[in-house]
């Protein structure tokens, strides 16, 4: 979000982060990263990319300070051992949906940001940006914007969830 006018949703989004100790880029380059890995994994397979686990599951305290690093970092290699780390862990699409419920709510704007996660990431079809951004009734600045929103409400939101050690305990079940 650069010189422009910044929505209240990002500024929200940007104070949680910023409480977490997190910047929005690196948030959003995690995600980002995560989500086109989880893609391209599962449709090219056909299967949960979770599902052909060859590691052992990590431990929770672990997958938290993995977690935590690769929020804090823009290290790409540090992003793609988190992201395997957690594949391996047992996150799979439920753990996803989950994340989406929650920011689903989120103020007039959490029901866009679910769409274009869903169609842009987790949807079979290949959905153009333009397509997606016209479905969404937005213009292609504003699509890519709330698309950087919804992507870093979805790792804040995603971090609140594997940080609670009830809900992460269950992961590697």
């Amino acid at each position: 979000m650069s010189s422009q006018r910044v929505s209240e949703p990002y500024k929200t989004i940007t104070r949680i982060c910023n409480t977490e100790g997190f910047e929005t880029d690196n948030i959003y380059n995690l995600v980002l990263s995560f989500f086109k890995t989880h893609k391209r994994l599962r449709w090219a397979k056909k299967v949960n990319p979770i599902s052909d686990r060859t590691s052992e599951p990590v431990q929770c305290e672990e997958l938290r300070q993995e977690f935590r690093l690769a929020m804090s970092t823009d290290d790409r290699k540090v992003h793609e051992s988190f992201i395997w780390k957690l594949f391996s862990s047992g996150w799979d699409d439920t753990q996803i949906q989950i994340v989406l419920d929650e920011i689903s709510d989120f103020q007039d704007v959490g029901k866009t940001y679910r769409k274009i996660i869903t169609e842009a990431f987790l949807s079979e079809d290949n959905v153009s940006g333009k397509e997606l951004y016209k479905e969404c009734q937005l213009g292609k600045t504003a699509f890519f914007n709330k698309r950087k929103e919804a992507l870093c409400l979805f790792g804040i939101t995603m971090w609140l969830y594997v940080r609670d050690k009830n809900k992460v305990e269950s992961l590697g079940a």
